[in-house]
């Protein structure tokens, strides 16, 4: 993740999701794929510290969809800028019709300026649903 200067009392940090690829071999129904993050727990010098996944917020967006339809879900922005953050699932795209998408999403953490130094571990988990 790349660090941006600060917002107020803030620091923020960008990232990008991994692609994600769905493929439906299915003629009829869609799929829809969620996200969620969990906490991120200190380690190391940071040891006993959290970073509340609310904390957490995405852009959604299709990297490749030519060959299936598909849209991506809204952004969700984090709790200090007012959003939920991915504490609870959130839509990263869904779709419909045989094929495959790609999608990605930009990720930003903010953080409190005075947020303990050091390594934060966590998981940020997709979830594929298909709609029939």
């Amino acid at each position: 993740m790349a660090c941006l200067p600060w917002l107020g009392l803030l620091v923020a940090l960008t990232g990008v999701l991994p692609a994600v690829t769905v493929t439906d071999t299915r003629a009829d129904g869609g799929w829809t794929v969620t996200g969620r993050s969990s906490d991120l727990a200190g380690t190391g010098t940071a040891q006993g510290a959290t970073v509340r996944a609310a904390h957490l917020g995405w852009a959604p967006h299709l990297v490749d969809a030519a060959s299936a339809q598909a849209t991506p879900g809204a952004r969700v922005a984090p709790a200090p800028a007012g959003g939920p953050g991915l504490a609870a699932p959130a839509r990263l795209a869904s779709g419909s019709g045989l094929g495959s998408a790609t999608l990605g999403a930009d990720l930003e953490l903010q953080v409190p300026v005075d947020t303990k130094a050091g390594g934060y571990a966590g998981a940020l988990t997709v979830s594929l649903f298909p709609e029939d």
